[in-house]
């Protein structure tokens, strides 16, 4: 009888289990079509975040402001980014990226223009990107994304000053940031693709000098 009951308790305990791993109707009907599928969450989010931080300053963006315009719940935003500084990084990956590229010889000035229309389209938004609490993330991700790019020799080695690369990626992702906060500050000054070739020089000068 001893034996008979304790089988009785340890399956009584498993169907407790398992009721509590399997959703209730009620969970399944709530879960957005976002949230069933891992991925489209994770698009979902970040293509709600990019939506919004084009239409405000990045310091008035608030993960409830992101999970609303998403379609998901807070605990999904927190499944796929630790906080909203991590979903920024996320998503300025191909902008970084695309800047790094600057301290390229093989980099296209005209990609580097469309980007910098797009900023002067923002107008605000992109200036307090610039300047607000966000740029020493970009300024960081930035100096990461050139760190991660071959170093290519100099023209001339010999007359070339040695810096150790760590601070070279910094000099030139903060001077790129500097220059493009400047010329978007100046609305008349040169255009997007004159500029492009000044910011493509002086990091090719920071950079290929290290």
């Amino acid at each position: 009888m001893f034996e008979f009951a304790k089988c009785e308790i340890t399956m009584s305990i498993h169907c407790v289990v398992d009721l509590q791993k399997t959703p209730t109707p009620a969970a399944i009907a709530m879960t957005t079509p976002q949230e069933a599928n891992p991925q489209k969450s994770r698009e979902a989010l970040l293509a709600a975040f990019e939506a919004l931080v084009v239409s405000k300053p990045y310091q008035q963006i608030s993960v409830g402001n992101i999970v609303s315009k998403a379609d998901v719940g807070r605990s999904t935003f927190y499944d796929h980014f630790k906080n909203k500084d991590e979903l920024l990084r996320n998503s300025l990956v191909g902008i970084v990226e695309l800047l790094a590229e600057t301290t390229s010889a093989s980099c296209d000035p005209e990609r580097v223009a469309h980007l910098l229309d797009h900023f002067r389209d923002v107008g605000d938004v992109a200036r307090s990107f610039f300047a607000g609490p966000s740029l020493e993330l970009l300024v960081a991700a930035i100096q990461e994304a050139i760190l991660e790019r071959p170093l290519e020799e100099p023209p001339d080695r010999n007359t070339s000053p040695s810096m150790p690369r760590e601070f070279s990626a910094r000099l030139a992702a903060e001077t790129m940031v500097a220059m493009i906060r400047a010329w978007l500050n100046e609305e008349d000054a040169c255009d997007a693709r004159d500029f492009a070739n000044m910011l493509h020089r002086a990091m090719l000068a920071i950079w290929c000098g290290a």
